[in-house]
């Protein structure tokens, strides 16, 4: 899952400012909840947020315009007309954002949709959860995300909950996915000479059933050739996109002999663009209606080291095979 939301601009820096130790902190913590977590629905109109940036102490405004360029912060254009009245009117603010999970606010905003005491809730019951800004990392979607990727994913639980609940919000804003498993190459070989999809053909089915027509995910596939016949994986992928092939630009195949792929890594991954998720059993999670087995499953961000010392190591000692 990925926490979709949407900023009110003056809520940056706030006049007058509770000090700037106090505020410059606020937007340090927000900045990595938003890196972490976070999708920003940003308005297609950029002044508002300008204006805000140019009261800020320069070091501050530094941060958020590289945010605001990085890929490594996701935003998503979501045009409304962002009038000052636009977070402090109940229907404006309900009516324009039911796609969102938090409208992050000031705390005057805040004090109009929720009682003195609280600093995050729902107004009338209605999505989005309304929060204020220096309390976003507090709030009930981020305990909510924090508490579902520190848990175990039972056996038993189905496959559609598992997709829905961890994996969805985070392939739907994905442009580059990787899979990387030594041993998805040898589940692929085998489903296919049993008639059946594996894990990652099932995934590439997923990805194909995403809203959107736009082909603008590129997908890499990481995997040894221990108990691989290598013309099997590549009939079963492209069987599987000539059926499902929407949301998918490309799929690169990289097999690496075992021994130099047991040098690198043990764990198996699945990245969406600066997120990495480590699953116990890797890709075979999707390969069955519900999992056989307790899997280990957790969530990190990367800085660019696991791409430099993991995919890239594998990119130089593979066989690359486009797949079409």
């Amino acid at each position: 899952m990925t926490i979709k939301f949407a900023l009110e601009s003056a809520a940056l820096w706030p006049s007058p400012s509770t000090g700037q130790a106090t505020e410059k902190a606020n937007n340090i913590r927000f900045l990595d909840f938003w890196r972490r977590y976070g999708v920003f629905f940003m308005n297609s109109n950029t002044q508002p947020i300008n204006d805000a940036l140019e009261v800020m102490p320069q070091p501050i405004r530094k941060l958020w315009q590289a945010a605001l360029l990085s890929e490594g912060f996701r935003k998503v254009d979501y045009y409304n007309e962002n009038n000052e009245d636009f977070f402090n009117t109940p229907e404006i603010l309900l009516n324009n954002f039911h796609d969102v999970d938090i409208a992050c606010v000031e705390a005057d905003t805040a004090s109009k949709y929720l009682p003195k005491d609280e600093y995050c809730g729902f107004f009338e019951n209605k999505k989005p959860e309304i929060c204020r800004f220096d309390c976003v990392d507090s709030s009930n979607q981020v305990i909510k995300f924090r508490n579902l990727w520190d848990q175990i994913i039972p056996s038993g639980t189905s496959r559609d909950n598992i997709w829905k609940d961890r994996f969805y919000g985070l392939t739907f804003f994905a442009k580059r996915i990787a899979i990387i498993d030594r041993y998805c190459g040898k589940s692929i070989s085998q489903c296919y000479t049993e008639g059946r999809l594996s894990g990652t053909t099932f995934f590439l089915k997923l990805l194909s059933q995403i809203p959107g027509d736009i082909k603008n995910k590129s997908i890499s596939i990481y995997t040894s050739d221990k108990d691989v016949d290598i013309s099997d994986i590549q009939a079963s992928l492209e069987k599987q996109l000539k059926v499902n092939k929407k949301n998918i630009a490309s799929v690169r195949l990289y097999i690496a002999q075992d021994r130099e792929f047991s040098k690198i890594s043990h764990d198996r991954f699945l990245r969406f663009d600066n997120i990495v998720t480590s699953i116990g059993k890797g890709i075979s999670l999707f390969e069955h209606a519900s999992c056989k087995e307790n899997f280990s499953c957790a969530i990190q961000n990367d800085d660019g080291s696991f791409k430099a010392h993991i995919e890239s190591f594998l990119q130089n000692v593979s066989s690359l095979y486009s797949i079409k």
